[in-house]
């Protein structure tokens, strides 16, 4: 019986030692002005401190990030601080990566269109889609870049597919702009 197994062991660890790993997440592929459709709110705003926790059911990690909002380009409460939640994250020995999802530094100024406005803590639309981080050009220019390198864009007019070029570059006054032109009556 052992020397009857042994062979399909062998090969069944063969055919997981060649299969495709991957580190991607699979989010809906949204035009920028469909983002601006889709997203409760949008803001620019500073990333503060950040605390992981599990979910009730202690099942899941996720992440809480506190922002210091510069101002909101559709929707918001109006507060200048705010939480939104990003799954993922480590409780003691314990963490869950999800490849795809934001990640933030304190101290970095994004940009980020958002969703569940009505939720106890919104979330970034698209995960990585929903983050553009905001540096400065020579000039003094505000840039935005988007890196949605972890994610895979499935779109439902074509195939599912890795993004070709994952780190793409905006200007903020462009940006400002497309959302008050999507946003006009």
């Amino acid at each position: 019986m052992t020397r009857r197994i042994l062979p399909w062991l062998v090969a069944a660890s063969g055919l997981l030692a060649t299969a495709p790993v991957t580190d991607a997440t699979t989010v809906e592929s949204l035009s920028l002005d469909e983002m601006i459709e889709r997203a409760s709110f949008i803001f620019i705003g500073k990333a503060g401190e950040a605390r992981a926790e599990w979910n009730a059911d202690h099942t899941r990690i996720y992440t809480y990030v506190r922002f210091d909002v510069e101002r909101y380009l559709k929707g918001g409460a109006g507060g200048r601080e705010l939480t939104l939640r990003v799954p993922g994250g480590q409780v003691g020995e314990f963490a869950a990566l999800m490849p795809g999802a934001p990640q933030f530094t304190p101290g970095e100024d994004v940009l980020l269109f958002c969703s569940g406005a009505q939720a106890r803590v919104p979330t970034v639309l698209g995960l990585a889609l929903g983050k553009f981080a905001i540096t400065r050009a020579a000039s003094g220019e505000r840039i935005l870049k988007r890196d949605v390198s972890g994610l895979v864009l499935a779109d439902y007019r074509t195939d599912s597919r890795t993004p070709d070029t994952p780190v793409t570059q905006y200007r903020l006054s462009e940006i400002e702009a497309r959302i008050r032109r999507v946003l006009a009556p």
